[in-house]
């Protein structure tokens, strides 16, 4: 997921609480060791709770600075 400026704290799905590994680089949460199948088996969907010990901040493509009035968001912390 991408577009984060800050790191969140913890990462888990909602409906057990089961905590997710991830790391967070340039911008991005990236979720690993998701589940093969979803926790769900009525609706087949998984949703995915992230903590911030802050608010989370985000900016919408932030790798892209054509849609920001040119201004380089990510600048030196891109993937």
């Amino acid at each position: 997921m991408g577009g984060y400026l800050n790191a969140p704290s913890a990462v888990r799905l909602l409906r057990d609480g089961t905590p997710l590994d991830f790391e967070y680089r340039g911008q991005r949460i990236l979720l690993k060791n998701l589940p093969k199948t979803p926790p769900d088996p009525h609706a087949g969907v998984t949703v995915i709770e992230m903590v911030f010990d802050e608010g989370p901040k985000y900016r919408f493509a932030s790798y892209y600075p054509q849609l920001h009035g040119g201004e380089d968001i990510a600048k030196d912390r891109r993937l």
